[in-house]
């Protein structure tokens, strides 16, 4: 897998150090997590949330699954999952369903 031009200058400017674990391209982050290696409740993943035209990031581990529900009642208030055009609008260089877990550099 590459990092996102924005995310790797983003984490190069803060001074944030990283390791790039190569793998082959997967349909998950828990599928990521298993072919980095990586225990799935050590990988985050993040799934991009529409929150009435503004766009939010929420970010858990691999191994969990993000309740709508519960975060609607969290929040008070409607939110929805992005539809993947609305994805692909707010992070334009990464790979349809790699979003990055950082959402700063995105705006967000």
């Amino acid at each position: 897998m590459t990092i996102a031009p924005t995310l790797q200058k983003y984490m190069d400017k803060q001074g944030i150090r990283y390791k790039l674990v190569p793998h082959e391209p997967t349909l998950s982050a828990l599928g990521s997590a298993h072919a980095g290696h990586i225990p799935s409740d050590r990988l985050a993943k993040a799934v991009v949330l529409n929150d009435g035209g503004r766009y939010k990031l929420a970010v858990l581990p691999a191994s969990h699954h993000l309740q709508l529900s519960d975060l609607r009642t969290e929040l008070g208030h409607e939110i929805h999952l992005a539809t993947e055009p609305e994805a692909a609008e707010v992070f334009p260089d990464c790979a349809l369903g790699a979003v990055p877990p950082v959402g700063a550099c995105y705006g967000l």
